[in-house]
């Protein structure tokens, strides 16, 4: 028998699961050893349901009602064992983790920022021999050598160029914020091809936010937003899935 692993927590009494389903309608089992515990659902399969949106959304839902209950450590959707006995040895086996990392959490809750550049600069690509190029004349070698050092030499003058704005406009953002959150992450995307054929690195925040100051890193972000020449969007509160340990 399969289980799905959908959080961890510190053992409470508190904890009210009764009626909630997980995925494909599963009930939910409470498990729980030396202080901590699980929250997993059986699956009807020993493999893993598909993860189209209608299970994905399942799955939040559930980690979005348990989190509101109180801390826990949320797993990304995949974590399967082999039964009960799986789950509460890995409970034994990283117990001061967890407790350590429940701690760090404890009445905390992700909120996000993604910034999106208004009007990124294409990439300078390096220029590239392709087979049925002409081949420039031996009589002056030293020419493609040059503009082609020339254009790597700018490629990486655009890229530190870059690497300089983006932590610039973190600090930015992160200056209103002070003493709003307790910890951030910041994470670049891949690059997002826009409408006329520019690539613009998005960049998210994440950050750490004490429950009673949601409301005032709302406030912040508000205020922020007219003043910041990238457009601004503002996500959560969610279950704190950037500040666990993979």
């Amino acid at each position: 028998m399969s289980f799905l692993l959908y959080c961890i927590f510190q053992n409470s009494l508190d904890f009210e699961i009764d009626g909630l389903t997980g995925v494909k309608g599963q009930p939910l089992a409470l498990l729980t050893h030396n202080g901590l515990g699980g929250v997993a659902s059986i699956l009807s399969s020993p493999q893993l349901p598909l993860a189209d949106l209608a299970t994905i959304m399942t799955y939040q839902r559930v980690i979005d009602y348990l989190h509101r209950q109180q801390t826990i450590i949320p797993m990304r959707y995949g974590c399967i064992f082999d039964g009960e006995g799986q789950i509460v040895r890995l409970l034994e086996d990283r117990f001061d983790e967890y407790r350590t990392l429940l701690e760090e959490l404890e009445g905390c809750v992700e909120m996000g920022i993604r910034v999106l550049p208004e009007d990124p600069e294409k990439e300078e690509k390096l220029p590239l021999m392709k087979k049925n190029d002409p081949v420039m004349p031996v009589s002056n070698p030293g020419e493609m050598g040059r503009a082609y050092l020339a254009a790597r030499k700018s490629y990486y003058a655009r890229k530190n160029l870059l690497v300089v704005s983006e932590k610039a406009v973190i600090e930015n953002i992160l200056v209103p914020f002070a003493g709003v959150f307790v910890r951030y992450k910041a994470e670049k995307s891949t690059p997002m091809m826009r409408n006329h054929g520019a690539s613009a690195h998005m960049l998210s925040l994440y950050f750490l936010v004490r429950r009673g100051k949601v409301e005032a890193f709302r406030q912040v972000f508000q205020a922020l937003t007219p003043h910041c020449s990238a457009k601004l969007l503002l996500s959560g509160p969610w279950a704190p899935f950037n500040f666990v340990v993979p």
